[in-house]
């Protein structure tokens, strides 16, 4: 009797260890989370995206409210009353409110301003030769990149406001890499029936300075409680209790060679030393470049092949005459590849099932193509360049979470710091990953 008493309490220190490691790890963790906080914002949200050629619309009488909790939402989301334009000026879809902008607005969200974006969210650099390029925040002579170029400027102004964009390869990411806030892809089941232009690759994403705010968001999606195990788990890391296996490409040079320019393999090389140096990350190599070569075609197809679909049923004669001609002869592209989309989707398919990155391990890249912003007198020239989605679409072909964070130590030259790119099978991983990182998200006074 004595020694199973011994025993059960020799249990239960180690449980009362175990428990107090646990508490200590989630406090460290929490304090990671506020130490990632931004400060600063103003009100006037309103005034500040017009100037910017950011937003549509934008409610009335908000201009002298604390901007916590208003939501932005991309201009390809319908609301009762109020048609989404796919940033053309027209009332192209007249449809319901989609069940994720409805989670949101039940989750406390208060819409207020529909976003601008490039034209039929078909291009990457923030142009738009209709309602206006979207104007970088932290410098106007560059532009905020694209396509949810609205939802990033409006994501940037203060830490408690979230924006809703969409992101079929990189559409929400690239411009938070841009602008400098947080930018994260979901998984295509979250947009919880509604479509988009292209449902084999397309996904919701939301744009914060603030983790809190985007952990909020997560949890009117119906991620519960996923804050406090991503706290748990960067606590437990940073306290040597575990480690987060970072997956880097071994093929880097390659890649830059051929996709990306030095600038932005320079900040790249930066960021992995500062997540070595950490010591709460187990550095390992995976081969992306074949990965890459593999994928983007199939991906290509599916996703052009489905823009000419959803374009031949909301895109008709007023709509087509506003588009540039380069995305008229995208869309033509589109219709000549409909044979192939099947098998290309099937391919893709057995690509995704026999790639599995593990849910423990998180994949870091460059987020952006480029060490510089995207000047305005560019964007029209680089809108429907491939070589801006290198790395964003490798989330969207494996259906990943996927996040942008403005890492530097470098800076752009619109003034954001360099961003790094995450993504992960697990979302806790993922933004575990993050707040490990010094991440500097600032706001604009």
């Amino acid at each position: 009797m004595g020694s199973l008493e011994s025993a059960a309490a020799s249990l239960g220190d180690g449980v009362r260890s175990s428990s107090k490691l646990l508490d200590s790890a989630l406090e460290n963790g929490l304090k990671l989370l506020r130490a990632r906080e931004p400060g600063g914002g103003a009100s006037g949200v309103c005034r500040r995206l017009e100037r910017l050629n950011a937003s549509i619309t934008c409610r009335s009488g908000l201009e002298d409210r604390s901007p916590e909790g208003l939501l932005s939402y991309k201009d390809t989301y319908p609301l009762p009353g109020e048609p989404a334009g796919w940033g053309t000026g027209l009332p192209l879809d007249t449809g319901g409110e989609p069940q994720v902008l409805k989670a949101l607005t039940t989750g406390g969200f208060e819409p207020y301003a529909r976003t601008s974006m490039d034209i039929l969210a078909l291009g990457t650099s923030g142009f738009n030769p209709v309602l206006g390029d979207v104007l970088n925040p932290r410098n106007p002579r560059y532009t905020t990149g694209g396509s949810s170029g609205g939802a990033a400027a409006s994501a940037l102004l203060a830490p408690g406001l979230l924006a809703l964009a969409s992101d079929a390869g990189g559409s929400a990411r690239i411009p938070a890499g841009y602008t400098g806030v947080l930018g994260l892809k979901l998984r295509r089941i979250d947009y919880r029936g509604y479509r988009g232009m292209a449902p084999s690759v397309e996904a919701p994403g939301l744009l914060s300075l603030s983790m809190t705010t985007l952990v909020r968001g997560l949890e009117a999606l119906g991620y519960r409680g996923v804050g406090e195990r991503a706290a748990l788990a960067a606590g437990a890391a940073a306290e040597g209790l575990a480690r987060i296996t970072l997956l880097t490409p071994e093929d880097l040079g390659l890649l830059c060679r051929e996709a990306l320019d030095p600038g932005a393999c320079s900040a790249f090389e930066e960021q992995v030393e500062a997540a070595r140096s950490s010591g709460a990350f187990l550095i390992a190599g995976v081969k992306l470049h074949s990965l890459y070569k593999t994928l983007e075609p199939p991906r290509a197809v599916v996703t052009l092949a489905e823009a000419a679909d959803w374009a031949g049923k909301f895109c008709r004669e007023e709509c087509v005459s506003r588009l540039p001609e380069r995305l008229k002869g995208l869309l033509r592209l589109g219709g000549m590849l409909r044979p192939w989309r099947g098998e290309a989707a099937r391919v893709l398919e057995r690509v995704r099932t026999s790639t599995q990155i593990p849910g423990s391990t998180v994949l870091a890249t460059p987020a952006v193509a480029t060490g510089g912003c995207i000047p305005v007198e560019e964007a029209g020239r680089l809108a429907y360049t491939r070589r801006a989605i290198v790395f964003t679409s490798l989330a969207n072909t494996l259906d990943l979470y996927s996040l942008s964070i403005p890492l530097g130590p470098s800076r752009l030259d619109c003034g954001a710091p360099a961003p790094l790119l995450l993504s992960s099978s697990s979302l806790e991983a993922l933004l575990a990953a993050a707040l490990l990182l010094p991440y500097r998200a600032e706001a604009i006074h």
